[in-house]
C-alpha cells in the first residue's frame, strides 16, 4: 500500500471517528464513490448520485436500492454528464465549494432527473471553459437519458430544487435575463415543463446561494425560495398550480430562506432567526433582533405562525440550509442542523418537541431524507476544504442513531 492509499484509509478511519459511528471504518481509495445527492421516492426505493476521484479525472455513478438501502445496484448515467464531469479533476469537485454541484431527484422508480453545474465543453478557442447548468431526465429507470435544454424554459441559471406530488413533478429555478426565479411543473412521466401555469417570483440581489424547498401534506403544498437576504412564498392551489402565499408572521418573513417542515400532526414548523436584513422591530419573539433562534408553528395551514419555543443560546442557524432539514419524522421528534459558537456543524435531535436536544451526527451534512415511516438517509461530509470525503448514513429509528452504508462498487 502506497503512502497515498495509507493516508486515504486513515481518513476513512477518521470519518467513522468524527461521526461517532459504530462498526468498521470506511476505507477511502481512488475510485470509491462519494455520495453528493440522494432521492427516495418511497421508503424502500431510492437513488444516490456519487462522484469519485478517478486518478486524473472525476467519475460519476448512480446507485439504486429497492430494499431500503440494504443492497445497491449501479444504474447508467447520462453520457453527457459522464463526459462533462470528466473534464474536471477531483480537485474541483472534491473542494468544499464545488462538491455539491449536482443533484438527483426521482419521482418514482422510473422517472428521474439529474441537474446541476458541470464544466462547459472545451474548444480550441476556449481550452479552459467556464461552468454551465445542465438538466437530464430518464423515464426508464436510468436505462436511457435525455438532455433537457434550459434556454427554452428560461432557466439559464439552472434548476435549484425539485419535488414530486402525486403524478406531478415541480422544479424551482432561475433566469438571468430577465432576472427572475420560476416554479415549473410537468407530469412526472414526461418533460413538458410549463404545461401547467408557471409561477414567476423575484430573485435576491446578493447574499448566499439561491435555495428552494417544497413541502407537501395531503393535497396541500408550500414553497419557500430565496436566500439569507429574503424569501418568497407560494402555496399549492386548485388544479395543482402555485399561487401567492401571504405569510403574515414577521418572524418568518424576516428570517431569509428557511424551509417549512410538516409535523405528523399536520402543523407547519419553521426554525428561524433574523437574517439581519430588514430586521423588524416589533411583533417578533423576545431577543429576535439580538440573534435568538425560535421554533415557529402554524396550526392553520400557514395562515398564521406563532413562536413556540426558543432554542438554546448556543444554537446558531446555518446558511445555506441543508435540504431535508428541519425534519419531523415522528410525534414530538425534530431534527435540525446546529452551528455551535465555535463554528462546528452538528445534526441535533429532540424527542420532546424541542425541550432538550441530543447530538446525533457531529459533522457537516449535504442532504437529509427522513419520512414518517421506513428508514431515513443522510449524506455527511468530512475533511478539509481541499479534499472533501463523504459517507452515506442510514437511520432506522427516526434519526436517533445513524450508521454508514456502503454503496455498491
Amino acid at each position: 500500500m502506497n503512502a497515498r492509499s495509507r493516508a486515504l484509509v486513515a481518513l476513512g478511519v477518521a470519518v467513522a471517528t468524527a461521526l461517532g459511528l459504530p462498526g468498521a471504518a470506511r476505507a477511502t481509495t481512488v475510485g470509491t464513490a462519494r455520495p453528493i445527492s440522494l432521492s427516495f421516492p418511497t421508503p424502500r426505493v431510492g437513488y444516490v448520485l456519487s462522484l469519485a476521484d478517478c486518478a486524473t479525472r472525476t467519475c460519476v455513478t448512480l446507485a439504486h436500492t429497492s430494499d431500503g438501502g440494504t443492497t445497491w445496484a449501479k444504474v447508467p448515467t447520462p453520457t453527457g454528464l459522464r463526459h462533462d464531469v470528466g473534464q474536471a479533476t477531483w480537485g474541483f469537485y472534491g473542494g468544499a465549494d464545488g462538491y455539491a454541484t449536482l443533484s438527483v431527484h426521482f419521482a418514482d422508480a422510473r422517472d428521474g432527473w439529474i441537474y446541476g453545474v458541470v464544466p462547459a465543453r472545451a474548444t480550441p478557442t476556449n481550452p479552459a471553459p467556464n461552468y454551465v447548468y445542465r438538466l437530464w431526465s430518464t423515464h426508464t429507470a436510468g436505462a436511457t437519458w435525455t438532455a433537457i435544454p434550459l434556454g427554452p424554459v428560461h432557466l439559464r441559471l439552472g434548476v435549484v430544487a425539485m419535488a414530486t406530488h402525486g403524478a406531478w413533478t415541480y422544479l424551482y429555478g432561475a433566469s438571468a435575463s430577465p432576472p427572475q426565479s420560476l416554479i415549473l411543473a410537468t407530469a412526472s412521466t414526461q418533460d413538458r415543463w410549463g404545461s401547467r401555469a408557471r409561477m414567476v417570483l423575484p430573485i435576491p440581489a446578493g447574499g448566499t446561494q439561491l435555495q428552494g424547498a417544497i413541502t407537501f401534506a395531503g393535497r396541500q403544498g408550500w414553497f419557500v425560495g430565496g436566500n439569507d437576504r429574503g424569501a418568497w412564498f407560494a402555496r399549492l392551489g386548485a388544479h395543482g398550480t402555485w399561487v401567492p402565499w401571504t405569510v403574515t408572521s414577521l418572524a418568518v418573513r424576516s428570517a431569509g430562506f428557511r424551509p417549512v417542515a410538516v409535523t405528523p400532526a399536520g402543523s407547519l414548523l419553521v426554525v428561524a432567526a433574523s437574517s439581519g436584513f430588514s430586521t423588524p422591530t416589533s411583533s417578533v419573539p423576545p431577543g429576535w433582533n439580538a440573534g435568538s433562534t425560535w421554533m415557529v408553528i402554524s396550526q392553520d395551514g400557514g395562515r398564521t405562525f406563532v413562536p413556540r419555543r426558543e432554542l438554546s443560546a448556543s444554537y446558531h442557524v446555518v446558511f445555506p440550509v441543508v435540504p431535508g432539514l428541519p425534519a419531523a419524522p415522528a410525534s414530538g421528534v425534530l431534527l435540525v442542523e446546529r452551528q455551535t459558537s465555535s463554528g462546528a456543524l452538528q445534526l441535533v435531535r429532540s424527542a420532546n418537541g424541542g425541550a432538550t436536544w441530543q447530538v446525533v451526527v457531529r459533522h457537516d451534512l449535504r442532504q437529509v431524507s427522513l419520512g414518517t415511516r421506513g428508514p431515513g438517509f443522510a449524506i455527511a461530509v468530512i475533511g478539509p476544504p481541499t479534499s472533501v470525503d463523504a459517507v452515506l448514513l442510514r437511520t432506522l429509528d427516526a434519526g436517533g442513531h445513524w450508521a454508514p452504508v456502503t454503496l455498491h462498487r
